[in-house]
């Protein structure tokens, strides 16, 4: 059987043709969007406090989340003068989490080393802040997002005020 330059051309295309409709479905690590996870319970009574999430779409290995009690200003940008209260939790997630897993996440607070438990199930963790007790007697609020501190893409965000006055102040 002899293959001309003709036939090896048109064989190389098909496979090339072939290759590029195979990668035409797939989308690689899925960027997360706004509502793909929600906090659907919080217990702020106790250190550590909790927060009950539910996963609304799958999330991919490879995704750096976040999640604050910092509040966030008008003018935009996390609040950063109580960052000895508020904190911070980085999440690299390593393990594919499918969507509708519901994770209770337990932050610690402490004086040198606070913790966050129940995450590292689907990945790594860093705690930054929280070295008193979390939660303000007025209430506080939480966020998680991905991107960056400057420039957060939110997922979810959550107010819980202690106040009857709208807006939260004090009243």
């Amino acid at each position: 059987m002899r293959c001309s330059k003709e036939n090896l051309m048109k064989n190389t295309t098909k496979l090339l043709l072939l290759c590029l409709f195979s990668l035409y479905g797939f989308k690689g690590n899925a960027q997360l969007k706004t509502g793909d996870i929600a906090i659907v319970g919080y217990n702020g009574v106790n250190n550590p406090e909790e927060l009950a999430i539910v996963t609304l779409a799958p999330i991919s290995a490879g995704e750096t989340i976040y999640i604050t009690d910092r509040a966030w200003e008008s003018g935009g940008g996390f609040a950063l003068n109580n960052t000895v209260a508020e904190g911070l939790v980085t999440w690299n997630v390593t393990t594919t989490i499918p969507a509708g897993t519901v994770i209770k996440a337990a932050i610690a607070a402490h004086a040198t080393t606070p913790t966050v438990s129940g995450l590292s199930a689907y990945g790594s963790t860093v705690v930054t802040g929280w070295s008193s007790i979390e939660s303000s007697s007025s209430g506080d609020n939480w966020f998680i997002y991905t991107g960056s501190t400057a420039n957060p893409t939110f997922i979810f965000g959550i107010a819980n005020w202690s106040t009857d006055t709208p807006g939260g102040g004090s009243g």
